[in-house]
Formats: C-alpha cells, sequence, structure tokens
C-alpha cells in the first residue's frame, strides 16, 4: 500500500505509461515527415536523420544551462543544415500543427490512463513530467490525440520552458521550483528506472511501472554515460493497474 498521506502532487511519465507506443515507429515516422520541411537544404534522408537526432541529443546536454532545451537544438541544428533558428522554428511550428498528428496515431492510451487521472485530478495536482524535449504545441497535441487532455494538467514539461531533460536531478529540481512543491509532497510515477527513479535522489516518492511485455528501452535518445549503468531505488513498483488500485484505496479510505 502506498503512503499517498504527505502526498499533494502527483508527477506522471507520459510516454509508455499514460501513452503506449512503438518508438522506433514513431521516430521513423516522425522524421520522414519532418524532413519534407528541409529537403531543400539537405536532400540525403540519411544525412538528415543523423543531423536531427545529434541535435535533439545535444538537448540533453548539461552544457549551456542558460538555454532552454528548444533553444539548444534550435542552436545546434542551425550550424548543421545552414538556416536561421527563427526558420527553424517556424518550420517546426508549421509541421506540428498540420503533420504531426500523423504521427502521433500510433499512440494509444493505457486503458486504465483516464480512469486515473479522473480519479487522480479530483484529489490531487497532477504533472505531466514528460522529458521535454518536444515543445508545448505537439505536447498538447500528444494528450490530446492520446486522450489525456480530459483534466486540466497543473504542468506539463516542454522544450521552450526548460533548461534540463531526464535523467538529471537538475530537471526535476526546476521542475519543483516552477509548481511550488516540495519534493516529500510529490510523487513520480513512470516506466523508465533511469530517468524516472531518479527523481528519488532528491526526496520525491518514486513508483516505476514494471514491465510484463519484455520491451527493451529504447536508444534513440543518449544517456549521459555516467548514468548508464546505475540504479536508483525506488519506493514502490508494480502495473499502472495497481498504482491506481492503491490510489483509489486511499481516496475511499479517507
Amino acid at each position: 500500500m502506498i503512503d499517498f498521506s504527505p502526498i499533494t502532487t502527483i508527477l506522471f511519465d507520459i510516454d509508455q505509461t499514460l501513452l503506449l507506443f512503438d518508438d522506433q515507429e514513431f521516430i521513423k515516422i516522425y522524421v520522414k515527415l519532418i524532413h519534407g520541411y528541409f529537403k531543400e537544404e539537405q536532400p540525403s534522408f540519411s544525412k538528415f536523420i543523423d543531423i536531427f537526432l545529434t541535435s535533439t541529443n545535444k538537448m540533453t546536454e548539461k552544457s549551456n544551462p542558460e538555454l532552454d532545451n528548444l533553444s539548444k537544438f534550435a542552436v545546434d541544428f542551425e550550424s548543421r543544415i545552414g538556416i536561421s533558428q527563427s526558420d527553424i522554428i517556424h518550420r517546426f511550428d508549421l509541421f506540428y500543427h498540420t503533420e504531426f498528428a500523423q504521427v502521433c496515431q500510433i499512440m494509444k492510451a493505457h486503458h486504465i490512463s483516464q480512469k486515473l487521472l479522473s480519479l487522480a485530478s479530483n484529489h490531487f495536482l497532477v504533472v505531466a513530467a514528460t522529458n521535454p524535449l518536444f515543445p508545448s504545441v505537439a505536447n498538447e497535441i500528444r494528450l490530446k490525440l492520446g486522450g489525456l487532455d480530459m483534466i486540466s494538467w497543473s504542468e506539463v514539461t516542454s522544450a521552450e520552458d526548460y533548461h534540463y531533460t531526464k535523467p538529471y536531478i537538475e530537471f526535476f529540481e526546476e521542475l519543483l521550483n516552477k509548481i511550488n512543491k516540495d519534493p516529500h509532497e510529490c510523487i513520480m510515477v513512470g516506466d523508465d528506472p533511469i530517468n524516472d527513479m531518479v527523481a528519488g535522489e532528491l526526496g520525491i516518492k518514486t513508483f516505476l511501472i514494471i514491465k510484463t511485455d519484455g520491451r527493451a528501452f529504447d536508444n534513440i535518445i543518449k544517456i549521459d554515460p555516467e548514468y548508464e549503468n546505475k540504479e536508483f531505488p525506488h519506493d514502490y513498483s508494480g502495473s499502472l493497474e495497481d498504482f491506481y488500485c492503491s490510489l483509489k484505496n486511499f481516496i475511499e479510505a479517507q
């Protein structure tokens, strides 16, 4: 049984926790479509995908903490693609408003996600603590098409608002500062034993979603070598259904 008594805020990872999809298929469709907006600058798809992933991985580096994650991407992408940062952001924004929905069609909410969010949001502050690699416009579309926009999220972590990514402690410190919460008031729910469970280092309670499908974690986004083989203990573990049942039992007992 999870002790929710000190908890005011539930931090939910999104990808592979509340939203399920094949991440390799996602990146394949995503990059193929976005390439269409930069074919004049880089006609070769294989070269473009290398550029895109290299710039995406730049977002996960601790260098230039004065830049938000979206700016880190734009600065690096500009140096490789040869057009201005403002033009890059404009083209991505156009893509998100027109074609990104096609990419999100492969996503579907975990069967208990909506039920869980509905219950949680009536009693706690609820945060979409996704890795802040997408801008807010993309996160809004992902949540909407995944059927997860039926609640008012207290915070959705997006690329233009954050200066660090998972698994850095600084990301969680920045998040706590934005929502004005102490670590002991929060519980982090996620499927990644590194990216999500690192929150425990700050004193945030952690619930690890145990995978039963044998799915391996992807390596599309590189993890700092310092974290690759690290193990972060978690306070609780189980399925998303287990978390829902524990939450429901706690609320009903009040």
